[in-house]
């Protein structure tokens, strides 16, 4: 059974440039709490809760959780 902080997600947000910049990996746990601020090469901020959906092109994909097997001791 996965956890809620086992799920990651990758986010590219296309900049007032038109180029596409990849963040980091965040989880759902980080999504939820509202705690992400996306970080652009110009320096600029742009947290989670104040981005206008219907302004931004935005892409996001979910990083595939891996099952690891605990060793037997």
């Amino acid at each position: 059974m996965q956890g809620i902080n086992d799920v990651m997600f990758v986010f590219a947000i296309k900049n007032e440039e038109g180029l596409w910049e990849v963040q980091e990996p965040v989880t759902l746990g980080d999504i939820i709490d509202g705690e992400i601020e996306f970080q652009f090469e110009n320096g600029d901020t742009l947290p989670l809760h104040d981005i206008d959906w219907s302004n931004i092109e935005i892409k996001m994909s979910i990083i595939p959780y891996k099952v690891v097997e605990k060793e037997k001791a």
